[in-house]
């Protein structure tokens, strides 16, 4: 009776496994369909960079494109936000003028836009950003499944998909949704391939991490994720996958330094520099006694300040309680290290980009903490189940 039953779990767990993917893709896409009705008319600068770099892809100047897009958003939104509206016209303040050399390397988001504009005009960029969003709430719970079992995983997806640092940007016209896609497909195809060692999770690798960097300069979180797998990876019979993920990523990473002095895109430094004239322009504290007296008290108040306020603004103590319990059940294996590693890749971010906590440390830590999260769910089901319970959840 009992091999009878193991029979019928291993034949049902295909189709389980299918209907819970199902399941979650329709929450996602529920999700994603109100928050583009919800957000129709929502812009922001970096919204406007993002419309005009389609528009220069379908063919215009920049001139025109810049004038063409300030239109487009003007039509689409009777009661523009202040700030945006101060940006918009013949002379906007030099630092914003200087912003769009910043996105010189994040080509692929427009140029996908660029493809579906003569359809779906502006509304295409916020499809491809709540498309983006589905696929990324797929992918994590594929990702789970090999950690966990099927409704856990579920669980774990949609968590993921509800979280409010991902939830805000569904349907927005930024590059939110599609980083956030290929971190987890870049994670994902990591722990595939150090545990099998087979091509494809190595191809799914190089490509996520190659899309992740030509869509936001985030390539340090596959970058470090990579690292931790190889520091503890080298010393188990893993260590030749965990060398070859490194070597992989690491090449995409000189692929992407190359290619961003081939297209002028603004470095760290460049980076800096451009927020340290906003923040002046905006005459923010700190700022009227040279760079270090604004830089070193905002990277503080970025890592120590904010990060309370977005842990008590998303209701996260939770999922960072059980996170905690997570990290802890699967400390010192390859996984863990390459979620650690990904993790402290986060205060790149920090370190460069200071103004834009939720965005740039926040959201790309979120999936993160719902895997430990999610683990940790899964240990305290299985501590309190039968054998027989065990494989139902399996």
């Amino acid at each position: 009776m009992e091999r009878d039953a193991v029979n019928r779990d291993a034949v049902h767990r295909p189709a389980r496994d299918i209907a819970a993917a199902l399941l979650v893709v329709v929450i996602a896409i529920v999700i994603a369909a109100y928050r583009v009705h919800h957000d129709a008319r929502r812009w922001d600068p970096d919204a406007a960079i993002y419309l005009r770099m389609t528009l220069e892809h379908r063919g215009l100047t920049q001139d025109a494109a810049r004038a063409a897009a300030e239109q487009l958003i003007r039509e689409s939104t009777p009661q523009l936000d202040p700030r945006l509206r101060s940006y918009l016209g013949g002379h906007p303040p030099q630092f914003y003028v200087d912003q769009f050399a910043l996105f010189h390397g994040r080509q692929l988001y427009p140029t996908l836009a660029a493809l579906i504009y003569p359809r779906y005009g502006p509304l295409g960029l916020r499809l491809i950003s709540a498309f983006a969003y589905i696929c990324a709430v797929l992918a994590m719970y594929l990702l789970l499944r090999t950690f966990t079992g099927v409704p856990i995983a579920a669980v774990g997806a949609v968590a993921l998909g509800t979280a409010p640092a991902v939830l805000d940007s569904v349907a927005l016209v930024t590059t939110d949704q599609l980083g956030n896609l290929f971190w987890i497909c870049a994670l994902g195809a990591l722990i595939a391939y150090v545990r099998k060692g087979t091509v494809t999770p190595l191809i799914g690798l190089i490509v996520a991490a190659l899309a992740l960097s030509l869509t936001r300069p985030a390539i340090y979180l596959p970058l470090g994720a990579a690292i931790g797998a190889f520091i503890v990876g080298r010393n188990t019979p893993m260590r030749r996958a965990s060398t070859v993920a490194l070597v992989a990523v690491s090449l995409v990473t000189v692929f992407y330094l190359l290619y961003s002095v081939l297209v002028h895109a603004a470095g760290p430094v460049a980076q800096l520099r451009w927020e340290y004239e906003w923040y002046q322009a905006i005459r923010a504290p700190f700022t009227g006694h040279g760079f270090l007296a604004w830089w070193l008290p905002t990277i503080a108040f970025a890592g120590v300040l904010e990060s309370l306020l977005d842990i008590y603004k998303n209701g996260a103590l939770l999922i960072i309680a059980f996170a905690l319990f997570g990290a802890i059940s699967i400390w010192g294996t390859i996984e863990m290290a390459a979620i650690l590693g990904g993790s402290i890749s986060v205060l790149v971010a920090l370190v460069a980009n200071p103004a834009d906590v939720e965005r740039t440390v926040t959201l790309p830590i979120t999936p993160l903490a719902v895997i430990l999260a999610t683990i940790a769910l899964q240990r305290l089901a299985d501590a309190r189940s039968t054998p027989r319970e065990r494989r139902l959840l399996a």
